[in-house]
């Protein structure tokens, strides 16, 4: 099945990581999808990709109409790992 994932991954002890996908839709045209993980908390995280939604639709002269995000995120207490993804339709 393709897909947009995003993947974050560690093994120190009180890292906070976080993934996330983010849809935004336009009515009249297409959408786009995005993706951001790391060391970062989710919220950083959604913060981002919706801007990375809003530039995107912006620089094409495009109304964003919807957007859809979600995220996890995961303090680490020996290792672990986060993972956020869309699966295309």
């Amino acid at each position: 099945m393709p897909m947009v994932y995003s993947v974050a991954e560690s093994d120190k002890e009180g890292d906070l990581i976080a993934s996330c996908v983010g849809i935004g839709r336009a009515r009249e045209s297409f959408g786009m999808i995005f993706e951001h993980s790391g060391l970062m908390s989710a919220a950083h995280a959604e913060e981002t990709v919706r801007g990375q939604l809003e530039e995107a639709f912006h620089m094409r002269g495009m109304t964003l109409d919807e957007v859809i995000i979600e995220s996890c995120e995961l303090k680490v207490q020996r290792c672990g790992c986060t993972v956020a993804a869309v699966m295309l339709w």
